[in-house]
């Protein structure tokens, strides 16, 4: 049985491990979706989606309360992968190399065509397939699709297909998302008193609810490697209604920082050292700033968005009763919520009824 899957995300990752030979299909130039990670030189990296992850996560099945421990997961699928927690955010993790080798490590023995950006899924003319369209031109055929892309985007893919309105009131109320937008400085050089006082930090992650400047994280306390190591990086991430507000003048299609942030990132970055406490750092200019934009950071309307993932809730019997018939698997953060360790226990739920169904189709 040939399986076919969008998008290298958490979600694509997990199920690509657990379906290995599944032949997964991702637009960008690396897999990783919202955990991709910037390089800028050896000694400095830093996350521009999510930046840590959970452990664990309870469920319910057949009325029994359960609980998926990810970690547990990944040292099973991926035993190479070290994982260590963050230093100041409780109960989160990190790999020690970076956010993307997440699903950098699950991939490793799948298929993984990148630069393939889908443009449009068909059934064949005898409807046996599913005829996956790139926009390069090139097509391919699969008894089983799977979509881990934000709705907006399935909802393009599948609009000429003749089967959106089997799935149009599964999904599109799922369609409204929240963007985010991200900008990273990068100080090197400094003093090694800044330095020690930004280790000396209660904390490295700050959530600031709704604020412009929603989400700090001090990436380079995340991956420093050495003493002599005397660089900052600091990663703001911004809340939904400033990211909406600023979406179209943040960065170009290079991701290059548009007149706008160029002229402002001083003003958020004063913000931060006012907060760290680190009035040494207040208007020093940084040697590089970088910056992207999520505009499909995360779903609003999730099925599990603000409750225990409940394996017997009507709607998603209906989703998977649908996803068997046609073939077709559509799922992501807006069934399951934004959290790392929620798209991952989707991931291994819509994996092992493929798995199920494979055994059967065998």
């Amino acid at each position: 049985m040939k399986i076919g899957i969008i998008g290298s995300g958490i979600t694509g990752a997990v199920l690509g491990n657990l379906l290995p030979e599944a032949i997964v299909y991702e637009r960008a130039t690396h897999v990783g979706g919202r955990t991709t990670t910037r390089f800028l030189k050896d000694t400095e990296q830093f996350d521009i989606g999510a930046t840590v992850f959970k452990e664990k996560i309870g469920y319910i099945e057949k009325g029994i309360q359960k609980e998926f421990d990810f970690l547990d997961f990944l040292r099973t699928r991926v035993p190479d992968l070290k994982v260590e927690p963050h230093k100041t955010h409780p109960g989160s993790f990190h790999p020690i190399s970076c956010m993307q080798d997440l699903s950098a490590s699950l991939l490793s023995k799948n298929t993984v065509e990148l630069l393939h950006h889908a443009e449009s899924i068909t059934k064949s003319s005898d409807q046996s397939q599913w005829i996956l369209k790139f926009n390069s031109g090139k097509t391919e055929l699969f008894d089983k699709i799977i979509l881990t892309a934000p709705v907006p985007q399935i909802i393009s893919l599948l609009k000429n297909s003749g089967h959106m309105t089997h799935w149009d009131e599964a999904i599109r109320f799922r369609g409204e998302y929240r963007s985010s937008l991200v900008l990273t400085g990068i100080w090197r050089n400094l003093p090694s008193e800044i330095i020690q006082k930004v280790k000396a930090q209660k904390n490295f992650t700050l959530l600031f609810k709704d604020e412009d400047a929603e989400y700090i994280s001090i990436e380079s306390e995340k991956y420093r490697k050495n003493d002599s190591d005397h660089s900052l990086i600091i990663t703001i991430q911004f809340s939904s209604a400033f990211s909406s507000k600023n979406l179209e003048r943040w960065c170009d299609a290079e991701k290059k920082p548009m007149y706008y942030i160029l002229n402002s990132n001083q003003y958020f970055f004063n913000r931060v050292f006012h907060v760290l406490d680190i009035p040494e750092m207040i208007s020093k200019k940084p040697d590089q700033i970088d910056t992207h934009k999520w505009r499909y950071s995360q779903a609003d309307f999730a099925l599990f968005k603000d409750t225990d993932i409940n394996l017997d809730h009507p709607k998603l019997l209906e989703y998977m009763a649908l996803s068997k018939k046609h073939n077709l698997w559509m799922t992501g953060d807006w069934i399951w919520g934004s959290r790392i360790v929620r798209c991952a226990l989707g991931a291994t739920v819509i994996a092992k009824e493929i798995l199920k169904e494979s055994m059967h189709f065998s």
